[in-house]
């Protein structure tokens, strides 16, 4: 799933959609290297294969107000894809893929946790 074609994007929406609660709405989806990070009005939900082993996966849930830190990663006046959330003193580190705008992602993110 690391190039995010547009059959691939709506699968991934598609998985999402499984998780959505009452009330809740997808705001973007962004291709990880491996898999997906959406933000929805209520939280971030990715996947995260560090968790598990090789076949299994852990889709990953943060409510907006539990995230105590984000961290956009720089290499020599550029960024790179890495994002890091930091949860309750757990760090999720999210490799985009590298046609993913990694900034908008993060931007869309502060907005909600500095609200």
């Amino acid at each position: 799933m690391g190039i995010f074609s547009s059959s691939t994007k709506k699968d991934n929406e598609a998985d999402v959609n499984k998780f959505l609660v009452d009330g809740e709405s997808i705001i973007s989806v962004h291709a990880l290297m491996i898999d997906y990070a959406a933000l929805t009005n209520k939280r971030v939900i990715f996947v995260d294969r560090t968790a598990a082993s090789n076949t299994l996966f852990v889709t990953v849930t943060i409510p907006f107000s539990r995230i105590d830190t984000i961290e956009l990663e720089n290499k020599a006046l550029a960024l790179t894809n890495k994002l890091t959330i930091i949860s309750r003193g757990k760090a999720y580190d999210l490799k985009f893929n590298k046609e993913e705008d990694v900034l908008s992602f993060y931007k869309q993110l502060t907005e909600r946790i500095c609200n």
